[in-house]
Order: structure tokens, then sequence, then C-alpha cells
């Protein structure tokens, strides 16, 4: 069964559209015939009327009391927009501010601390975010491996300054092997480096792995005999030398024996003298 909302809406679309009449939409409808003649009658009657229009007065007064009512009846703000309302920028726009100045001027402070110092954790920090944003890796990764060199060689050895210089110094060349920067553009500096360490007697097997294992031993210069003050080519003469003749003795039954012969050794070879 229709209902009598249904009825009315259905015949104001017919009368609206000229298929209709009131008497036919009510014989249409004879259950709500009374009452759905008043409501299209009443219908008709303000399609007539002119469009209301509001002075300006009358939207000033209508927008006044719009908010003195939403003042008076505040709408309550969810829990989803209050968690919203956290991340809002502009509210944490003086916290962001204040912490992006204190980072600024802690990096800057930390360029000058040293192993030991509490900030030099934060000034290799600051160091690896540098070659991570350079647009010359290689050239920012020789300068802070010469820095680092640099605290390693003032420091005191068997302090713990010293052991903190070495780690940071090795962990630096880890960085640039794992980064591909341990190259035939670096490779010349670093084995400078490696000679430094090596002439101050500090052991970093991180650069020697880098740069293909230890360097070579330095090679004791071997003295090299004065030369001789003979010519080239020159024979030495070699000096005569005389056997000495047997002296006169006495043989058999005291008789006198005769001397012996002697040999001559010479340039020419030796030679048989008689008595």
């Amino acid at each position: 069964m229709i209902s009598l909302e249904e009825a009315f809406e259905e015949s104001q679309r017919l009368i609206a559209s000229g298929d209709a009449t009131l008497e036919t939409c009510l014989d249409r409808y004879p259950q709500h015939a009374e009452r759905l003649a008043a409501m299209l009658n009443a219908s008709t009657q303000l399609e007539r009327l002119p469009a209301a229009r509001l002075t300006g007065s009358a939207k000033i007064r209508g927008r006044n009391q719009l908010r003195a009512h939403m003042a008076a009846h505040p709408r309550r703000q969810t829990r989803a927009k209050r968690d919203l309302s956290l991340f809002n920028p502009r509210r944490w726009a003086p916290a962001l501010a204040v912490l992006a100045l204190a980072l600024t001027a802690g990096t800057a402070a930390a360029q000058s601390a040293g192993p030991g110092d509490w900030l030099y954790p934060w000034r290799q920090a600051s160091e690896t975010i540098w070659l991570r944003i350079s647009p010359n890796q290689h050239a920012t990764a020789l300068s802070v491996a010469d820095r680092r060199l640099a605290d390693l060689l003032q420091a005191k050895a068997n302090s713990p300054a010293y052991a903190e210089a070495l780690d940071a110094y090795q962990d630096w060349i880890r960085v640039m092997e794992a980064d591909h920067l341990v190259d035939s553009q670096t490779q010349p500096v670093l084995e400078q480096q490696r000679l430094q360490l090596q002439s101050s007697g500090i052991d970093a097997p991180e650069i020697n792995d880098a740069l293909g294992g230890k360097p070579p031993a330095r090679q004791q210069a071997t003295p090299t005999p004065a030369p001789s003050a003979t010519p080239s080519g020159a024979r030495l003469a070699t000096p005569p030398v005389l056997a000495t003749p047997l002296g006169p003795g006495t043989g058999k039954q005291g008789q006198p024996t005769r001397g012996l012969p002697t040999l001559q050794l010479g340039p020419g070879g030796p030679r048989i003298n008689q008595p």
C-alpha cells in the first residue's frame, strides 16, 4: 500500500510536469484524498509566493545569533581530532626552531673537539653526514682522514684519548671501504698516511687491509766496498822469489858437500839455477 508521503511526492511530480491535475491525483489515491487535497493546495499556494530576500541587517542579525549560540554551546572535540592536532606544524614550530638552533650550535662547537672530549662523538657523526651530502665525496673522505690522522698522531700513547683516536681513524677507513672510496684517487694519500703511522710505530690493521696488506719492510743499505786503486785489467807483477840455498855441510866421513841448485820464481815462470 502506498503511503501518504509517497502519494504526495508522486502527485507533485505529475502536476508539475502537466501530466495530471489535482482532481485526477485525488481519484488516483482515494484512500488519502482528504489529506492529500489539503497538502497539494498548500504546496500550490507556496509556489505562487515570491522568493524571500533577506536584507543586510537581517543577515547580520542572523549571523550574530548563530555565533552567540555556538559560543553558548561549544562542540566537543573528538579524540581523533585531538590526536591530529598534536601533529599541527604551527603548534611545534617554536620547539623545532629551538632544536634546529641547538643542533647547529652544537655541531659548530664539536668541530674543535678532540679525542677524549664529550663532543668528539658528535663531531664524528657530523663528519659522516658531511660525507653523505658532499658533492665531492673523495675529497671529503680524504679531508676527514687527515683530521683523524692528526688526532691520532697528537694523542699520547697508551691513553684513553689515543685508543679513541685510533678507533675513530680505523672506523673512517672502514666507512671509505664500504662506500667504495678506496680507489686510485685516494690510495696515494692513504699510502702516505700508512707510512706516517709506520714511522710513528702505530699499528693500524684497517688501513693495511684497505691497501691490500702490510707495507714492504724497509731494506737496510748494504755497504759498498771501496774501489781498488789498481787500474782495471792491470796485472800485478809477481816479485821474484829465491829459494834459499842450503849452506855447505858435511857428508859422510866428514867430507864437505857441494852447494844445492836454487829455484827462482819470476814473471816468466820458475827457473833452476845451478851452483
